[in-house]
């Protein structure tokens, strides 16, 4: 595009039900392409004074009003499948769907969006409601010039809407680790590392039933995170055997994140499925790997396309926790089996996951669709 002579860039609208840190952050690296990013919440791990071109919004109309004002080249939409409720029916989501959709065909403004959805719209939402997301889904595929899938599952789910010519594999949006920030600090670890919401669905009393199952000399336990089961998870702690040996560190900010994975030996992840959502990506995996923490967890979602087993680490199936007690043992007892597996970590994300690169990757891909 040229404006006065000079290349003017891109202008991209991104339009998200909310936003945080790591989804925001490599948007920076984009040479190409200004992005304005709509938002209607965040994350507690965002602070989005620190960026720029962030633009919130009320409601549609709000939104619609705003887009107009942008005029942007293209938009970035919602994710089709993104959101539940006790109705099942993502009723927070639909509305800026379609909003987004209507302004687009009424200004001609092409837009795409991405899927992390591993789940089909029927066993997610029900047979009646996942019907009615999946037709509106297709409507929305049909609109859209290009869609990004981040796992099997959502590949899945897109073909099955007949688009399978626009679909293109791409973790926009997740992106990936800051490599620089996120590295080995070559300082013996000693801990053994649980971070993820205190949930049912993450696993932390599996956790906890692992670990309690290991003789722990040299080596402590951190839980790093906050949810629904803290009281539980701080009564099951006091009745256990561990003691002193496990500490609940609570909610940690983004900042620090990385400095408690680099003192770490192993990462756990025992994150179950339950009927509405499975593990996409599983972030944390990938940023322990980024830190050269070898992962135990289990084959739970997608989590295998991005923790190679025996390789990078080791997954179980998801419900076995002597299993997974078993791989944290070995890991515990083979000094050089953690280090082949850190080394191998390291490089995979090096390969697959730098934020940065897979950001200007997806500037050139998107820049070239146009």
């Amino acid at each position: 595009m040229v404006d006065n002579g000079q290349m003017k860039k891109l202008r991209l609208a991104i339009v998200s039900e909310r936003t945080r840190y790591h989804f925001q952050k490599p948007l920076e690296s984009l040479k190409e392409i200004e992005v304005f990013h709509l938002y209607k919440c965040a994350y507690s791990d965002m602070d989005v004074k620190r960026f720029k071109n962030l633009i919130p919004y009320r409601n549609i109309f709000d939104l619609k009003k705003k887009l107009q004002a942008l005029q942007p080249d293209l938009v970035q939409g919602l994710e089709p499948y993104y959101g539940y409720s006790r109705f099942r029916i993502p009723l927070k989501i639909l509305p800026i769907l379609f909003a987004t959709q209507s302004f687009c065909k009424k200004t001609g403004t092409p837009y795409f969006f991405h899927v992390l959805e591993n789940i089909t719209p029927r066993v997610k939402y029900g047979s009646l409601a996942g019907a009615i997301m999946q037709r509106t889904a297709k409507r929305y595929a049909q609109g859209a010039q290009f869609i990004y899938y981040l796992n099997e599952g959502a590949k899945r789910n897109l073909i099955a809407l007949g688009q399978q010519s626009k679909i293109r594999f791409g973790l926009w949006g997740i992106w990936g680790v800051d490599v620089d920030e996120f590295r080995p600090n070559h300082v013996k670890p000693t801990t053994i590392l649980f971070v993820g919401r205190l949930s049912e669905q993450k696993g932390i009393m599996d956790f906890i039933d692992a670990v309690e199952m290991l003789d722990l000399k040299g080596f402590d336990v951190k839980i790093a995170g906050e949810g629904p089961l803290e009281e539980e998870v701080l009564a099951r702690i006091k009745a256990s055997s561990l003691g002193s040996k496990i500490s609940l560190l609570g909610s940690i900010p983004s900042h620090e994140i990385a400095g408690l994975f680099k003192g770490s030996y192993v990462f756990v992840s025992p994150y179950k499925s339950i009927r509405y959502s499975a593990e996409q990506i599983g972030m944390a995996n990938i940023e322990a790997m980024a830190c050269g923490v070898p992962v135990v967890g289990y084959r739970a979602g997608s989590v295998g396309e991005f923790v190679v087993d025996k390789k990078t680490g080791f997954l179980v199936e998801e419900g076995d926790i002597e299993g997974l007690s078993r791989k944290i043992k070995e890991m515990l007892e083979s000094e050089s089996l953690r280090n082949d597996m850190s080394k191998n970590a390291r490089d995979l994300v090096l390969e697959k996951y730098n934020a940065l690169e897979n950001a200007k990757k997806l500037e050139a891909q998107i820049i070239k669709s146009l």
